[in-house]
């Protein structure tokens, strides 16, 4: 990056024009100051507490950067990086260095007030120019000497920007460079979840400007990024009053929402006819099925859309493959696959759902899943089921109708459904039917796409050639916008980027349009992407964390990776997690690595094998430790004979057996801890239970499990002090701080669903928020209940803030009623 710079300042001092020199020295200057605004951010982010610095104010003043602006950030960020990353960050800025009168930030200031005072709000003469031309160029040199440390190198292949390895970031998340020249920031515009850069190349001969679409993990953006993992409660406010949504539902797919009209009303209409229990949005893939679902839903979200909404709005896209001990399932037949719908539903009460929800299936898990729904207050139309792509789940005749019954029962008994699919499915529902875009509205698609992103071979193009191209394409969206990203990355003229497309098959066309996701990564994540691609094993939570390991490469920067690109889903089932490849994506990894040279090839092979006996080592572990508890506990017949009771779920059996295994052996401190565990969770027995997990902890003060249990007991038993008692004792036995927190605000929550007391429920309600916050701080992601423990945080957050409203509401009411 230093050497861009430098190049710079060589071509101004072969100028012999004084205003032309001053012109270009102000655009150096401009976008140094950028860079190094952009880098210290993006470094204060990842080293600095959070509570130590106010991260969206600085960044917000990125957005739309005035030249004062970068000053301020390194104003207020480089004291903080001096006492959390190096002592000597960007010395100079506030002292005097070698060669200089002053310090640097005193230089940039005096230019700040000349751009001010003369260029921007006065008049300059030639004495003037000729002036600052010659203190510009000083102090662009003055602040190259203090950076040139912190400045990133620029890899030959693909402009991406590697810092220094003492600032602790692999790659900076925002462009600054554009082939091999620096840009200028001219805005980072938010738009329906969508994030762009627009820039202009530093270049005095062809200052071309540049749209880039930002990955939803950027620093700059990460206020706007809803999770997709889980369910959020959300505010929503319209004509018909104020409402709060329990919702998993995705941003938009695209900011650049074009026609579909009719099926818009079509939609909305659906959502305000509460006697109507289904709606099929249908059409051949690429249409926008998704597209068209999601931005309705999310004009519901964002109170756009007038209407009473639902409560609950659950969204979930059909999957044929599951995660278990054994690795990836396909699931045979459509029962096993839509059970999952229920189930999903469900982990918004509880994100681990007990046996019983595995042990019924079909109409059953429906039946179940109604009474459960009931019993929490919530009636039919408070829940909307959006299921996605479920033309997957049943290729047969008999598996289409019978999962269109299947759908029928869910929306009689469950709640309302939407459904997205390529086929008229077997259920009386209204029809929403998505067709090609027509010529206009696909022109006009086109056109708007290549305004934003640059595509300059479009945006010249008369109306008559973007309609003959939206023909070739068939009007679909989809490849609307892959012609448009191909042409601004290229510049090829229209035909020729259709020959591209078209010269290729199916499959090479998702090839194609996976390319431009991958030539964003850095090396380390495709290495770890094609070294998981290779192992044998089922790519869990020890899979991916292994692989990163062996990359040399942290679990969050991979992460990032899957977050924006489409390659893979996180998937998270029967408690297992890891990460799900799309069969083409399968594909498109193994040509990627087919390609590598011979050497790197034997370097991934090693590496996928060792990742595979990492998996292996981790099963055997986890194993062992369940035995050695299984065997301690359950050493005689009788505790042998509880176990196998409870298994089978024959509870009332297992505790009569429990009482003569602890007759026979009273001082088993885990035969105690275990008899505890069945009775907390599979009786009503909690005095009992609490009886047994005291008993246990006296036996054995450093048995963790026990003290775990023994706190759960005290919790059900509103016993706070008690519960917090054994789990600070759990902690220092080994228990992580996040979890420890994360028990104690759910313990609050439930005390206060239960007290009478409005001002206390409220206190432990605040009380519950902060201990929750603690958690998510402390969250460790190398722990293997990084996930589980995520998703409790989230839920018990968005609970604990609803019942907090509910509670200041009746609080309220109860002192005018007073008065």
């Amino acid at each position: 990056m230093l050497d861009v710079y430098l190049e710079q300042l060589h071509e101004v001092d072969n100028l012999n024009n004084d205003d032309s020199k001053l012109n270009h020295l102000t655009s150096i200057l401009r976008s140094l100051l950028q860079c190094l605004a952009v880098i210290t951010i993006e470094v204060t982010n990842e080293v600095v507490p959070s509570d130590s610095f106010d991260l969206p104010e600085y960044a917000h003043r990125l957005r739309r950067p005035a030249d004062g602006s970068p000053s301020q950030i390194l104003d207020a960020l480089v004291p903080l990086l001096r006492e959390h990353l190096h002592r000597d960050y960007l010395f100079g800025w506030f002292e005097v260095p070698k060669g200089q009168e002053q310090p640097v930030s005193t230089l940039v200031n005096s230019w700040i007030q000349f751009r001010n005072n003369r260029p921007g709000h006065g008049v300059l003469d030639d004495n003037i120019v000729i002036e600052w031309s010659c203190n510009m160029r000083k102090i662009i040199g003055a602040l190259l000497d203090v950076s040139k440390n912190m400045l990133p190198k620029i890899t030959s292949d693909n402009d991406r920007m590697i810092p220094p390895d003492y600032l602790k970031i692999k790659e900076l998340s925002i462009p600054l460079v554009y082939k091999n020249k620096a840009v200028v920031i001219r805005s980072i515009v938010i738009k329906k979840g969508v994030s762009k850069l627009r820039c202009q190349v530093l270049c005095r001969h062809n200052a071309e400007e540049i749209v880039v679409e930002l990955p939803t993990t950027n620093v700059f953006i990460t206020e706007s990024i809803k999770s997709t993992n889980s369910y959020v409660l959300a505010d929503v406010n319209n004509s018909k009053g104020s409402y709060s949504i329990f919702h998993n539902v995705p941003v938009r797919q695209t900011d650049t929402f074009e026609g579909r009209d009719g099926e818009i009303e079509e939609l909305r209409d659906w959502i305000d006819d509460l006697d109507s229990k289904y709606c099929l949005v249908y059409g051949d893939g690429g249409f926008g099925k998704t597209t068209l679902v999601l931005e309705v839903i999310n004009q519901v979200l964002e109170g756009d859309l007038d209407c009473i909404p639902p409560q609950i709005i659950s969204y979930q896209t059909a999957k044929l493959t599951k995660w278990t001990s054994n690795g990836l399932v396909y699931l045979k037949g459509v029962v096993p696959a839509s059970d999952e719908i229920v189930r999903e539903l469900m982990r918004l009460f509880e994100s681990r759902l007990d046996k019983s929800w595995f042990e019924v299936s079909g109409r059953a898990l429906i039946g179940k899943a109604e009474t459960y729904l009931k019993q929490e207050g919530f009636k039919r139309d408070d829940v909307l089921l959006i299921i996605d792509n479920t033309e997957v789940f049943a290729e047969s005749s008999y598996d289409v109708k019978e999962l269109g019954r299947f759908f029928k029962s869910l929306g009689r008994l469950v709640g309302r459904v939407i459904i997205t699919s390529r086929r008229r499915e077997y259920v009386e529902a209204n029809p929403v039917l998505v067709e090609g875009l027509s010529e206009q509205e696909s022109a006009t698609l086109m056109r708007r796409l290549a305004k934003e992103y640059n595509a300059k071979p479009l945006v010249s193009a008369s109306e008559r050639t973007l309609r003959k191209a939206s023909r070739k394409l068939m009007c679909k969206p989809l490849l609307i916008h892959s012609l448009t990203k191909h042409i601004s990355h290229t510049q090829k003229s229209i035909d020729d980027t259709l020959n591209i497309i078209f010269s290729k098959k199916n499959h090479e066309l998702l090839d194609f349009l996976y390319q431009d996701a991958w030539n964003r990564m850095n090396d380390l994540q495709k290495k770890v992407f094609m070294i998981i691609v290779n192992i044998s094993g089922p790519i869990n939570d020890t899979a991916i964390a292994s692989s990163c390991q062996k990359s040399g490469i942290q679990i969050s920067e991979f992460e990032s990776a899957l977050s924006e690109t489409y390659f893979c889903t996180e998937v998270s089932h029967s408690g297992i997690n890891g990460i799900e490849f799309v069969a083409l994506a399968r594909n498109f990894f193994l040509k990627c690595f087919g390609s590598c040279s011979s050497q790197n090839k034997s370097e991934i092979r090693r590496l996928s094998g060792e990742v595979d006996l990492d998996i292996i080592k981790s099963e055997e572990i986890n194993r062992a430790y369940r035995e050695d508890r299984v065997a301690e506990a359950f050493r005689t017949d009788y505790a042998k004979a509880a176990k196998n009771y409870a298994v089978q779920g024959l509870i009332e059996d297992a505790v009569e057996m429990y009482e003569f295994a602890i007759q026979e052996e009273p001082l088993n401190a885990a035969l105690h801890d275990r008899y505890a565990w069945l009775l907390l969770n599979r009786t009503k027995q909690i005095k009992k239970a609490c009886i047994m997990a005291k008993k246990a902890v006296d036996l054995d003060a450093n048995n963790c499990d026990a003290r775990v249990s023994l706190a759960f007991a005290y919790y059900r038993l509103q016993k706070i002090n008690l519960g917090d008692a054994q789990i600070d004792a759990a902690r220092k036995l080994g228990r992580t701080s996040g979890f420890c927190n994360l028990r104690k605000g759910i313990a609050r929550y439930y005390y206060s669903k239960n007290e009478t007391n409005l001002q206390h429920a409220i206190s432990n309600l605040l009380t519950s928020l902060e201990y929750l916050e603690i958690a998510k701080k402390n969250n460790n992601r190398l722990d293997k209940f990084y996930h589980k423990n995520n998703e409790e945080i989230v839920k018990y957050v968005s609970l604990a803030k609803a019942l907090l409203k509910v509670r200041r509401t009746q609080l309220t009411k109860q002192k005018s009623n007073q008065i």
